[in-house]
């Protein structure tokens, strides 16, 4: 854990098991898909507090073993017979409103963190993170779509594919902030918070919910658009 950011690092801890719980309750993969993403956070964490992700010299990058499992999943499950389901029988309500917690990733635990220099001005509000506006016009869609019924399935398409492009930029912005090989901006402040436990948690787990979460929206409207 990151010294001299105990509350910051508690209330991320909340924040993800929010998260996860959310999910949990939005979607129905299977009977024990609750324990499937305890262990995953338990292993990323395990991993960060023998300091596996710290970044080396080493390609690909250590991260990207936290990364690419769940968002890999993410893109593929939805084309399974299993995830055919589960789009099917999706809570879009609770996933739609699920991305209001963007906004709180975005204007408290990145901008806090980079005030303590640990993350990259870059990757916040005040830099080229533009992922808070999907956090911010989520609750407007889900009144607008599921209660007033006065926008399209079209509608909710778009913004559910302009939010993933969001967040795919930011994360990429992210990458390219932190101290690894192929790092291309802020080299005087890197991002450096999220190779470590319990921010690891955003690229591992935090990040791909919002992804799946979308992927399974741009399933569920595709259907009968």
């Amino acid at each position: 854990m990151i010294e001299n950011t105990e509350i910051l690092s508690f209330g991320f801890l909340v924040l993800t098991l929010v998260t996860m719980l959310w999910l949990n309750s939005a979607i129905k993969i299977g009977k024990y898909q609750l324990l499937a993403f305890i262990g995953w956070c338990t292993l990323l964490a395990i991993l960060a507090f023998n300091g596996f992700f710290i970044p080396d010299d080493s390609l690909p990058p250590k991260i990207v073993f936290a990364m690419l499992p769940p968002i890999l999943f993410s893109i593929l499950f939805p084309l399974t017979r299993k995830g055919k389901k589960v789009v099917s029988t999706a809570n879009m309500e609770r996933l739609t409103l699920l991305h209001s917690l963007r906004v709180i990733v975005e204007a408290v635990f990145l901008y806090q963190l980079a005030k303590a220099g640990l993350v990259s001005d870059i990757v916040t509000f005040e830099g080229r993170n533009f992922d808070i506006l999907p956090g911010l016009s989520a609750t407007l869609l889900w009144w607008l779509f599921f209660r007033k019924q006065s926008i399209t399935r079209k509608t909710m398409l778009i913004w559910n594919a302009l939010s993933l492009s969001i967040l795919l930029f930011t994360i990429s912005q992210a990458i390219l902030s932190a101290p690894l090989p192929f790092q291309q901006f802020d080299f005087e402040q890197p991002t450096m918070a999220i190779f470590y436990f319990p921010f690891i948690l955003l690229p591992g787990f935090v990040a791909p919910t919002m992804i799946f979460s979308h992927i399974i929206a741009l399933h569920k409207f595709k259907i009968k658009t």
